[in-house]
């Protein structure tokens, strides 16, 4: 059996790995089968596509530092070695994105409290701080606020205030309830 979402398919062993490496405590259990050694890319593009990168990266360190061995083949610790030398660069880039996200938010609930919308930020940003001893071990890539529905219509025109767009969303048949995508201007991505 195989894994896929947005990211290519794991084996058994490299999606145990990737759940292990994951793991947003320094204690979890180390699986008892090693990956192939061309798994590791693998699992790197399943963690980035999981948002799980920075603590993978993380833990690969400390794996490398220590005795447990993770991958079969030749030259192993030379394969742990580049590779995490390798995500630095795009570490350095999801810890900037994770700030801009939150920078972000705090505007934006910042004029929500100021108008007294009854709203909350959910998943990304707060299960980064909740789970994660570090943060940044944990990067996302939106913010999702949690808005009552009698609030919708003031919250949006909060938003184009602070100069966000709407982004075409699909047709909610009238309701008040669902997704409502904004977008950064100029910043598609945000």
């Amino acid at each position: 059996m195989t894994t896929k979402a947005g990211h290519s398919p794991l084996s058994p062993d490299a999606s145990a790995w990737l759940a292990a490496l994951s793991a947003p405590r320094t204690h979890f259990a180390v699986p008892s089968r090693r990956m192939v050694a061309a798994e590791l890319a693998v699992l790197i593009e399943a963690a980035l596509a999981h948002g799980t990168l920075p603590i993978v990266a993380r833990n690969l360190r400390r794996f490398a530092a220590g005795d447990h061995v993770i991958v079969d083949g030749a030259n192993v610790q030379q394969l742990i070695d580049t590779t995490v030398k390798e995500l630095d660069q795009r570490l350095l880039v999801l810890a900037g994105q994770n700030l801009l996200l939150v920078h972000h938010a705090s505007r934006i609930m910042s004029e929500f409290k100021r108008a007294a919308l009854p709203a909350q930020v959910i998943k990304g940003p707060v299960f980064a701080r909740r789970l994660y001893e570090h943060p940044n071990d944990r990067n996302f890539t939106d913010v999702d606020i949690l808005i009552d529905p009698v609030a919708v219509a003031a919250s949006c025109a909060i938003l184009e205030r602070l100069g966000y767009v709407q982004a075409q969303s699909p047709n909610r048949g009238g309701s008040l309830h669902g997704e409502y995508k904004w977008l950064a201007p100029d910043n598609d991505g945000f």
